[in-house]
């Protein structure tokens, strides 16, 4: 054999070359399980990064809303206690009745204030950890599409995919073709972030 042909377009190619190389529509179609095991292996690296990401933007995001609870709830408790003693002055002191009122007035919305504060600071807890779970659910399918699916010959659905992710890296990364050739291949993180939105708009 010195020739291999294009499982995706039907373009001849040489023997030793690892992409289709068809001038007309620009392939890239993988010919070589090596080929398929180093596309493999890039997404699988910007698979974990964006895991590793989101990972630490999630534990910094909780670490500190529970820091600003924490703070928020000993407010609470302080004025709490605020109110409790203004409550007891007013119930002895019937003289000064009418000042201890305003205080208290005062104090309870400022109590209100800081609950209203409080509440929200939990929905935004609830949001992050409901957006960390949803990005690693979408993480884990996008594992679960790549793992035991790359093939010298793949089905019409994979060699539809693989091909629809190559036409959005040339749509993003102009030069995509020149930067496949060594094994270590690099995205910019803006172009990183367009080939994401483009891979999820199009599913």
């Amino acid at each position: 054999m010195v020739s291999r042909t294009c499982g995706s377009c039907g373009y001849v190619n040489n023997l030793q070359n690892k992409f289709c190389e068809n001038p007309t529509n620009g392939c890239h179609y993988p010919q070589t399980q090596l080929a398929f095991e180093e596309i493999k292996a890039v997404e699988q690296a910007k698979f974990q990064e964006l895991i590793n990401k989101s990972n630490l933007d999630r534990d910094n995001t909780i670490q500190a809303l529970q820091q600003e609870l924490k703070s928020r709830t000993q407010e609470i408790q302080s004025l709490g206690k605020l109110c409790k003693h203004s409550l007891e002055l007013s119930s002895k002191q019937n003289g000064t009745i009418n000042d201890y009122k305003g205080m208290v007035a005062e104090v309870r919305s400022a109590y209100d204030e800081l609950m209203g504060g409080y509440n929200h600071l939990e929905g935004l807890l609830d949001k992050s950890i409901s957006s960390h779970k949803t990005t690693l659910g979408r993480v884990d399918e996008l594992e679960n599409i790549m793992k035991g699916r790359v093939l010298i010959k793949p089905d019409k659905d994979t060699a539809e995919e693989l091909n629809r992710r190559v036409k959005i890296l040339l749509q993003v990364a102009l030069d995509w073709q020149k930067r496949t050739a060594p094994v270590d291949v690099r995205l910019t993180p803006e172009e990183e972030r367009k080939v994401m939105e483009l891979i999820n708009q199009s599913k």
